[in-house]
């Protein structure tokens, strides 16, 4: 498998991903939520406002999955997206709350940033 075939690969399960959590956090009820570690869930802003960045990005991950040589942009956007997720979930983990549920998507965001960046790396050559 190519480079680029395999980061095009990579970056539309990344967008599968991000739509799964999207609808996930816009359609579970708060006792869901609440078992996952978040508190008592009074008010669904929160979450719905989530879901939809999810969703807003999983635009971005699909343009770039279609032709991530054309959108190197959109690539570096995912690999900075991922990165910042990995860095904000990992410092909430440690320096706020000990939620087992937001170290694990820190983890899986920063591996997510780790195989982008080097699949794009070994796709430009």
């Amino acid at each position: 498998m190519t480079g680029r075939r395999g980061l095009s690969l990579l970056l539309w399960a990344v967008a599968l991903h991000s739509a799964l959590v999207g609808i996930g956090l816009m359609a579970a009820p708060p006792a869901l939520l609440e078992r996952f570690g978040f508190g008592t869930v009074s008010q669904r802003f929160f979450p719905v406002q989530g879901g939809v960045f999810h969703l807003v990005m999983v635009m971005f991950y699909v343009t770039a999955a279609r032709a991530p040589e054309r959108h190197r942009d959109l690539v570096r956007l995912a690999v900075a997206t991922k990165t910042l997720a990995f860095v904000f979930l990992a410092s909430y983990f440690f320096a706020v709350e000990r939620i087992v549920t937001v170290l694990l998507s820190g983890v899986a965001d920063g591996a997510m940033a780790a195989a982008i960046a080097a699949l794009a790396a070994r796709a430009k050559g």
